[in-house]
């Protein structure tokens, strides 16, 4: 994998398979995606630190060819630790 450094409010994060989807409220199925944290930028005003596995609304933009999963979130995005 290639190193990433998110610059802004942005968050590099891993796509996290998992057998079942996030169900919350509303009945949105597939809005809401788990992911875990890999670095943040430094203009994230949020408690996300690196490790950390989040739910986040289904905005994630891959930036890896090899990997599909790791990508950049907004972090404003994200709702839940």
């Amino acid at each position: 994998m290639k190193q990433f450094k998110p610059y802004r409010n942005n968050v590099l994060v891993e796509k996290l398979e998992a057998k079942t989807s996030v169900i919350l409220p509303g009945g949105n199925v597939g809005k809401w995606i788990r992911l875990k944290v890999l670095a943040v930028g430094l203009e994230v005003k949020e408690n996300i630190k690196p490790g950390m596995i989040v739910i986040a609304e289904n905005m994630f933009e891959s930036v890896d060819v090899i990997n599909k999963n790791i990508g950049l979130i907004l972090s404003q995005y994200i709702h839940a630790k």
